[in-house]
């Protein structure tokens, strides 16, 4: 049996009266909670129980993405026309409210995330989706552990918000500070040549640069 979301009318579970990013606006948008996140967020260090249940978390959710059955179902949950416009209407919304202060709580990935992540992966590169390293207040597009390498993928309507450019650019630094490779996808690009070129010029890319650290 199912219910539906009081808000969005989305099909949740019978005990619920909301989804999971409807509850998240709505908790966000309470003052009160919101100071009391940020807070937690910004200034508690985590504990080992919460590393622990953020490790778990992520494990399954490899789980999941490794499973051909299961990754098909996402993606055809995540990319369906309805919970594209959903989840982008209530983060403008957010937005516009301030809701999120300096950082963009983990979500699912964006359809052009999406494709760049199927992309790189045909090249059989190794990738994790929506990685936040140890004691890292960001979350990155992808990570590539086989090269020790972010991709971020930059909508065009997201990177021209009010503050993504300052985001963007302490995100570059933290990665860079912490010896990690960063590399920028805008999605002009990507439009311009097809994913798949792209992918293939990151490759070609991530060689050069291990090239690099080979000889220096």
């Amino acid at each position: 049996m199912s219910n539906t979301c009081v808000d969005c009318e989305a099909s949740i579970s019978v005990r619920a009266t909301r989804c999971n990013s409807c509850e998240q606006l709505r908790r966000w948008s309470t003052p009160e909670i919101k100071r009391q996140r940020l807070e937690a967020r910004h200034k508690a260090p985590y504990t080992y129980d919460q590393k622990l249940t953020q490790k778990r978390k992520r494990k399954a959710a490899l789980a999941q993405w490794a499973d051909p059955e299961k990754r098909t179902n996402i993606l055809e949950g995540l990319l369906q026309p309805e919970v594209q416009a959903r989840k982008s209407d209530g983060v403008k919304a957010a937005w516009a409210r301030g809701d999120f202060d300096d950082r963009v709580p983990v979500g699912n990935p964006s359809e052009l995330e999406l494709r760049m992540l199927s992309a790189l992966e045909m090249t059989g590169l190794e990738c994790i989706s929506q990685y936040s390293p140890d004691d890292c207040r960001f979350v990155y597009d992808i990570y590539l552990p086989g090269h020790d390498a972010f991709i971020e993928v930059d909508g065009t309507y997201w990177h021209n918000l009010p503050g993504m450019k300052k985001r963007d650019d302490d995100k570059d630094v933290w990665a860079i500070e912490h010896d990690f490779d960063i590399i920028r996808v805008p999605e002009d690009v990507i439009d311009e040549l097809d994913v798949g070129i792209v992918a293939q010029q990151i490759v070609d890319v991530l060689g050069e640069l291990t090239n690099d650290k080979d000889r220096s």
